[in-house]
């Protein structure tokens, strides 16, 4: 049967199609009554292009526009791409221009030279229109959370804690450690408060170490805060984007970091930590700054941390009770409870008007209790 002559688009799709039910490029070139040559340079301009690789191309002697992207500049796009490869045009031509060169294209062209390139990753997932919320200042705000935890090859788990500011972006605090216990956190954030001072509140999960519910929101750790007079919010269960910007920093950091390799050690991860913020907050243009940096935005708090913390000075000291070990006080014949956050610590005991009892700890009421009729 003489072979019938079809478009040669036609031939490309049937190829495409052949090759992804399982033959071999081979097979297909025999299949279709052309060279494994042409059949392979056919492929390869589906797998780079999509459909659009197999349309019929111009023979015209292709002529060199004068706005095009020059070689060199090609060159140090993808130079940037291979450094961050999860950066897209906006922040690639965003660092080109810091660094002083001339004819960076647009957002728009430097995208098409990336996907030209074949460097381009499918989109993670459709964006979504959240309201976006900013605290007004630097330090008025941190946001704190673990991302998740991963297995070492030499032997334990590593928990990355990150402390971002809410107004700047900029990570305050990014530590490899070992659980999730208190005293991880304590030693973590007292580096973070020596160098960068004390926030005004920082916001974090439910559960220890952070907090429990709304009858014990308290752990230890957050008495050790408000001794601090760092105020402590937790965000809504079950609904991290109340904590949007940390969760954004958990992708950001698990796309640039932990999911690149295996491993080994606390020791490893924290080093890759160290050189990343830096980049993180110093260099990498920030989508919702205007892509100026976090480190454009941010500056250390004028709260210093205090190595001794000093003892709270009540306005009642007649009123002062220590809190025992089942979190509970004596005040005037009455039990009342505080919480076992505070145990050994000293609380005021406020009576007001309306015969309610507030327990204050530092600068924050920690308990209010409802008037009964014995009061």
């Amino acid at each position: 049967m003489p072979w019938e002559e079809r478009p040669v688009s036609e031939q490309r799709s049937e190829l495409v199609v052949l090759i992804e039910s399982g033959m071999s490029v081979s097979g297909a070139a025999e299949r279709l009554g052309v060279t494994r040559k042409t059949a392979s340079k056919w492929w390869g301009r589906y797998q780079q292009e999509g459909p659009t690789g197999l349309v019929d191309r111009s023979r015209a002697r292709r002529s060199v526009h004068p706005a095009e992207t020059s070689p060199e500049m090609v060159a140090r796009v993808l130079a940037v791409r291979d450094r961050f490869d999860t950066w897209g045009g906006r922040k690639i031509r965003k660092v080109l221009l810091n660094e002083g060169h001339s004819g960076v294209p647009v957002p728009s062209t430097i995208t098409a030279i990336l996907r030209r390139e074949g460097r381009l990753h499918p989109p993670v997932r459709p964006q979504r229109d959240y309201i976006r919320f900013r605290a007004p200042a630097p330090n008025e705000l941190w946001q704190m959370d673990f991302k998740g935890d991963f297995a070492l090859t030499g032997g334990g788990r590593c928990y990355p804690l990150t402390v971002i500011d809410d107004h700047s972006r900029y990570l305050t605090g990014l530590a490899a450690c070992p659980n999730q216990q208190r005293i991880t956190v304590k030693t973590a954030l007292t580096g973070v408060f020596r160098t960068h001072g004390l926030p005004t509140t920082i916001i974090c999960d439910h559960g220890p170490p952070w907090g429990h519910d709304t009858t014990q929101p308290y752990t230890r750790l957050g008495a050790w805060l408000l001794s601090l007079e760092v105020n402590v919010i937790h965000g809504r269960p079950f609904h991290p984007q109340t904590r949007g910007k940390g969760e954004r920093v958990h992708r950001t950091l698990g796309e640039d970091v932990l999911t690149k390799r295996p491993w080994d050690t606390l020791v490893t991860v924290q080093a890759a930590l160290d050189d990343w913020v830096g980049i993180y907050n110093h260099y990498r243009p920030h989508d919702a700054l205007n892509l100026d940096t976090p480190a454009d935005h941010y500056q250390p708090s004028p709260r210093v941390f205090p190595e001794t913390i000093p003892t709270p000075d009540y306005p009642q000291p007649g009123d002062v009770r220590i809190v025992e070990t089942n979190g509970n006080i004596s005040w005037k014949g009455t039990r009342l409870k505080a919480g076992k956050a505070f145990s050994g610590q000293p609380v005021q005991v406020t009576h007001h008007d309306d015969n309610t009892i507030t327990i204050t700890y530092y600068q924050t009421i920690i308990k209010t209790h409802p008037p009964t009729r014995n009061r």
